[in-house]
């Protein structure tokens, strides 16, 4: 994943544009695509920001169902289930 582009040069960028400099010159300038300063333009119009915008973190797999299907499966013992095995001891019986 790229990185974003800081604050800073995000605020310069469109400092430039609303001074009178076109977005193509721009772009060759601060070696930012027309499409991102087009991108952070329109976002500084509709929100009044140019932060980045957060993206959910991806999804993690359920330890939980992967739990009840070894349940199902009849991994585990009736004991283990009650204690589980505490440093390496495998049961108490």
């Amino acid at each position: 994943m790229a990185h974003p582009y800081s604050q800073d040069l995000r605020l310069r960028a469109l400092y430039l544009i609303t001074s009178g400099m076109s977005i193509s010159k721009v772009s060759r300038t601060l070696d930012i695509s027309t499409t991102t300063l087009y991108k952070w333009r329109h976002q500084l119009e509709s929100i009044g920001s140019t932060l980045p915008m957060s993206s959910p973190p991806p999804p993690q797999p359920s330890q939980i169902k992967d739990l009840n299907i070894a349940l199902r499966a009849g991994v585990f013992t009736n004991t283990e289930r009650l204690h589980p095995p505490l440093c390496g001891h495998q049961n108490y019986t």
